[in-house]
């Protein structure tokens, strides 16, 4: 696992994915679509979970809430935005 990224990177990261979301109308993916992607993440060894809503070391955001917002990807490419 790579070293998280800083408390500054992560609002940085957290504040451009949350623009995007905002911008786009705020579409949500299903339950069934979102389990799919914490799946993914689970398995990869790019994922602190040890943090209570999981950090992604490369981008630094909360994955379950990045998960569920549709206009986001991973940025290891392992699940793509559903826009």
């Amino acid at each position: 696992m790579s070293k998280e990224p800083t408390l500054f990177e992560k609002a940085a990261s957290f504040t451009k994915a949350a623009i995007k979301h905002i911008a786009s109308g705020m579409p949500k993916l299903p339950e069934d679509k979102t389990k799919i992607r914490l799946d993914i993440c689970e398995s990869c060894p790019e994922v602190n979970k040890e943090t209570p809503n999981w950090t992604c070391t490369k981008c630094g955001c909360n994955l379950k809430i990045k998960a569920s917002w549709a206009t986001q990807d991973c940025p290891l490419k392992k699940w793509p935005a559903n826009t």
